[in-house]
């Protein structure tokens, strides 16, 4: 499983070349590292792998990638990635700036529960006109 795939970067590989140049980059799998990749991801030997750059200000935090199963990744696709990555870490540095905020924001008080005092019950009996009403059913014939 790719979630239990541990990675380590090395240099010639698309996921150094992307952190060293933050910039997406698309290759076929020719490094051991690309290749151990490509297993993981289930792809063909031949499926293009596109690798797309997270950021924070200039740091590379994440990496998105993608591997059709076999193949070139669709145009289309890949402008969604390539579209969706920098949103993906304006989104990040959205998150850490609410949580800088709320670390730095003075302790406030929790007001205290004062009870709410009782509604006063209201009982109203009034005559309303009644009218009689009668309703004539046709005979069953």
């Amino acid at each position: 499983d790719v979630e239990s795939t541990l990675v380590p970067l090395k240099p010639g590989s698309a996921l150094t070349a992307v952190c060293d140049s933050r910039k997406p980059v698309r290759t076929t799998p020719t490094s051991a590292l690309d290749k151990l990749l490509a297993k993981a991801l289930r792809a063909a030997d031949d499926a293009e792998l596109a690798v797309f750059p997270v950021l924070i200000g200039e740091r590379v935090v994440n990496l998105l990638v993608a591997q059709p199963q076999a193949g070139a990744l669709a145009a289309t696709a890949h402008a969604a990635l390539d579209a969706l990555a920098p949103q993906l870490g304006a989104a990040y540095e959205r998150l850490i700036r609410v949580q800088k905020q709320k670390a730095r924001a003075p302790a406030v008080a929790a007001p205290t529960a004062t009870p709410l005092p009782a509604p006063t019950l209201r009982a109203a009996i009034g005559a309303l006109p009644l009218q009689k009403r009668i309703v004539r059913v046709p005979a069953k014939s």
